[in-house]
């Protein structure tokens, strides 16, 4: 949970997923306390961190320094905010390709966002693109609805054509509880407004 000084409250979660090497991919890292480094090191060992967009790298450096043998991945955006970081690599091309499908966010900017498809789970993992919470619902994050944020209508447009043509059953966001039910349906419905 992630607090702000004016008392609003934002949920955040971090994904980890355990590779074919058997090491575990951290995506979208979030505040590391005692209670999560015990749970991390009964499920192995840390090899990747990635940085999910422009907005989610607050706690990285906390990684990081708690997990110097892993690989440290951050989208283009990133290095620019994260100048004291020097071991980190910029995600240009999915490294992945036998756990993940991935698209980048190139149209908009301001996040700079990655969004990952796990073949195995069939998960679709976001940070900012899909948010869910109790009195919304699930929705795009807003920031994607004001007139500029998308600098590229229709690169967003071909974005998410491309991840409605991925077989995902649930999408595992930063931002509230996981979608688990009809997830496919309601990313398709939420992305409406820009067909």
């Amino acid at each position: 949970m992630l607090c702000f000084e004016d008392g609003r409250k934002l949920p955040l979660r971090l994904t980890v997923v355990r590779l074919g090497n058997e090491k575990l991919w951290i995506h979208a890292p979030t505040r590391l306390s005692n209670e999560l480094k015990a749970a991390i090191s009964e499920l192995g060992e840390v090899g990747y961190l990635f940085c999910g967009n422009n907005l989610h790298n607050m706690f990285l450096m906390e990684w990081v320094h708690t997990y110097p043998l892993a690989e440290v991945w951050v989208t283009p955006g990133i290095p620019k905010k994260l100048r004291d970081l020097d071991k980190f690599r910029v995600l240009r091309k999915n490294i992945w390709i036998d756990e993940f499908d991935a698209r980048s966010m190139k149209s908009v900017p301001k996040f700079d966002e990655i969004v990952f498809f796990h073949y195995e789970s069939k998960s679709l993992i976001v940070t900012d693109l899909v948010q869910n919470h109790a009195k919304q619902g699930v929705y795009l994050a807003p920031p994607l609805l004001i007139e500029g944020t998308i600098q590229d209508q229709k690169g967003f447009r071909d974005f998410v054509n491309d991840i409605k043509a991925w077989d995902f059953r649930r999408i595992v966001i930063a931002h509230g509880p996981i979608v688990d039910r009809e997830a496919k349906q309601k990313f398709e419905r939420i992305c409406e407004c820009f067909f």
